[in-house]
């Protein structure tokens, strides 16, 4: 087991997993591969905007099979289970709330399993990034259709998967699940779901819709419902140029014109991402910037010629409760305009946006795949296991 330096547990749920569950970790992949040390479980508590509780461990599974198995450890002794991608995220979506938590690097499951020109799909494992994909499809002039994130250097398919993501592609394609075509989840219990032109018996995956469209319950759920391992996506010859159109987005300014005298003040400044979404939206994601203390995610994940570069400041918590508070502000005026939200982490407000009978139709459907609460705790709006 990786013990770079230590990190201090409490609980008895925490003390018996780290005596019985982490030992069973490391001889099910290996030491290499069950971080525990306190530097590491840090890095892994981070995304590119803020913190969360440090996990009790980071596993980081070869395959399907030794990821089921982990899962299936976790769970049985208690423990939450964290999936996470490339980890270019900034809801919150993959942070731990409690203590007791396994976070699983999946970046390990980065096998292109098949890519299939003929019938015009290709097959993955879900920790392949969206740059090694378009890298394994140009030689035959292909792409799907969706083609990732802004940070698709880094981000994987699985986590574009989890986070309803919308960018590249998405001008005349949609977001990322239009160009699903199968998944393969690994559920709370270790057992391994398939769907759409997966869960045929036989034949090859080249069509989504068979009976109840299983597969869409897995997309943008954050893995509250399960750990995507394997994904099929459609192709399409590659085009040979692509357009760009700019937007005015008044109302979302005026979320930072109440605020002006405090951004001057903190030096806070904003911008905006935008794009057209399948002919039927807009895209507005809010960029916010203010000089502050770099986190361990910068520090591993950015180059570091990139970051010689940098400027390096003094930690700033007043700049960093202003940003929360536009933050939340935004999320209110995106659930009020009647806005649908991708990447929602535990940060914009879904529940609150969702008729009644849905919402009960989405909570019986998590006690179902996860009757005691472990899968993400607190993703999506869904309330922390009581232990």
């Amino acid at each position: 087991m990786n013990l770079d330096d230590t990190g201090e547990h409490s609980g008895v749920a925490v003390d018996h997993s780290r005596t019985v569950l982490t030992p069973q970790l490391a001889a099910l992949l290996g030491d290499a591969n069950v971080l525990t040390g306190a530097t590491s479980r840090r890095f892994y508590a981070q995304d590119v905007h803020g913190s969360g509780v440090l996990p009790l461990a980071v596993v980081r599974p070869g395959s399907v099979e030794e990821l089921a198995a982990a899962v299936q450890l976790v769970t049985a002794a208690g423990a939450a289970v964290v999936a996470r991608g490339g980890g270019m995220s900034y809801t919150d979506g993959y942070l731990p709330i409690s203590e007791n938590t396994v976070t699983f690097d999946t970046t390990r499951l980065n096998r292109i399993v098949e890519i299939n020109p003929r019938d015009r799909y290709v097959t993955v494992e879900c920790g392949v990034t969206w740059k090694a994909l378009a890298e394994a499809l140009a030689p035959h002039a292909l792409r799907t259709p969706y083609w990732g994130p802004l940070s698709g250097l880094r981000a994987t398919v699985g986590g574009a998967l989890s986070q309803g993501s919308i960018f590249l592609g998405s001008g005349l394609h949609g977001p990322v699940q239009e160009s699903l075509l199968a998944l393969e989840v690994v559920l709370a219990d270790g057992s391994l779901l398939k769907t759409g032109g997966a869960a045929l018996a036989q034949g090859v995956p080249f069509f989504r819709h068979f009976g109840p469209d299983l597969s869409s319950l897995f997309t943008g759920d954050c893995g509250a419902f399960g750990i995507k391992v394997r994904a099929t996506l459609r192709l399409i010859p590659a085009p040979a140029e692509s357009c760009y159109l700019s937007f005015s987005l008044a109302e979302a300014e005026a979320v930072f014109a109440r605020h002006a005298t405090e951004l001057e003040r903190l030096g806070i400044d904003h911008g905006f991402l935008s794009c057209t979404v399948g002919g039927n939206g807009v895209l507005v994601e809010p960029c916010i910037y203010w000089p502050d203390a770099r986190q361990a995610f910068h520090e591993t994940v950015l180059d570091p010629a990139y970051l010689a570069k940098l400027p390096v400041f003094a930690e700033n918590l007043p700049a960093r409760q202003v940003v929360a508070q536009l933050r939340g502000e935004l999320a209110d005026l995106f659930a009020a305009s009647g806005a649908a939200s991708f990447q929602i982490g535990k940060l914009y407000r879904y529940r609150a946006s969702l008729d009644a009978g849905t919402l009960a139709m989405l909570d019986a459907l998590k006690r179902q795949l996860d009757p005691r609460g472990l899968m993400n705790p607190g993703v999506l709006g869904f309330a922390a296991p009581t232990v």
